[in-house]
């Protein structure tokens, strides 16, 4: 079942700390960002795509995305994805569709709009808001890729300096040469949100899972005015164990399952994403992609085995 509606979202977390329960990591000691003049190396085995420079005026922020293809005769899966982001790059999302959209190489604008289409729909594949990330799968276990697979790169950059700035990323996928089990995502998505002024809201969702399915990877999304956003086991009305809660929105917590038996749900259980909302301002806050004016509650994870292109649902229905 394909997923994630057309939505392009604005910032997302990065689904890659490894253990237990953790919080979005803020990079190794001394870290600086990559720069254009010293660009990361490809995978050995894989490909990486590097989308060309973007001059980024002082006081710009944009949305901007651009359309490419994996150069694979074959259909392939990854284990790793590995990205990095210079300074100035708030955060980039990657999607897959069946058919292309725009041609190779096509930059276009994508502020608040849809990307895609009903019939055709993007399918979350990564995401992340660190300069430098990764995204593992478990052994054995691996995300599927079809040959010349459209990709559609969502990137969000901002200058606050005086000077321009030149903003680039980089993506390595790192193709699995062993037989592997299909992995996909798993995303809620509300579209209830409507918080009045100077009031509080909270809306929520339960979800059926697939069956069998063992989850690897569960975080959340949201935005500034977030309260907490909160994914739990439901079942016959009930709260049960907690999956992931984040209280700090720009820092979405994270947990990760790592090995067997994963987390995996009992006939009946369902998935409950749930977001309470602070609207401090004069105007009703609503659904969309601004991370400072609107809001978003999504539960995301990564599970196995999963059908061609994961899971989304939507008010609580799976499309």
């Amino acid at each position: 079942m394909r997923m994630l509606g057309f939505f392009a979202l604005a910032t997302v977390p990065l689904l890659v700390a490894c253990g237990s329960e953790a919080t979005a990591p803020a990079g190794p000691a001394g870290h600086t960002a990559p720069s254009s003049n010293n660009p990361p190396r490809p995978p050995d085995v894989g490909v990486q795509f590097s989308p060309p420079v973007r001059v980024v005026m002082p006081g710009e922020q944009f949305y901007e995305c651009y359309f490419t293809s994996l150069p694979s005769d074959v259909d392939i899966g990854t284990r790793r994805l590995a990205s990095w982001m210079t300074t100035g790059s708030h955060h980039l999302v990657v999607y897959t569709t069946n058919k292309p959209t725009q041609p190779d190489g096509t930059f276009a604008d994508c502020p608040d709009e849809r990307v895609g289409s009903r019939e055709d729909p993007p399918v979350w594949l990564y995401a992340t808001q660190q300069h430098e990330s990764e995204f593992r799968t478990p052994s054995g276990v691996a995300i599927p890729l079809k040959a010349h697979q459209p990709l559609i790169f969502n990137m969000h950059y901002l200058n606050t300096t005086s000077s321009a700035m030149n903003m680039k990323v980089w993506l390595n996928v790192e193709y699995e040469t062993a037989a592997f089990q299909k992995a996909g995502s798993y995303v809620t998505f509300d579209t209830q949100i409507a918080v009045p002024p100077n009031a509080t809201q909270v809306v929520s969702g339960n979800c059926n899972v697939p069956e069998g399915a063992k989850f690897f990877a569960m975080s959340t999304h949201s935005h500034a005015h977030t309260v907490y956003a909160d994914a739990v086991k439901w079942r016959a009305g009930q709260p049960g164990d907690s999956l992931v809660k984040t209280t700090d929105w720009a820092h979405a917590a994270m947990v990760r399952w790592a090995v067997p038996p994963y987390m995996t749900f009992a006939p009946g259980e369902q998935l409950h994403y749930e977001c309470k909302y602070m609207n401090t301002t004069t105007v009703t806050v609503g659904v969309g992609n601004s991370s400072l004016t609107d809001e978003m509650c999504m539960a995301i994870g990564y599970y196995f085995p999963a059908a061609e292109g994961g899971t989304f649902c939507e008010d609580s229905t799976v499309r």
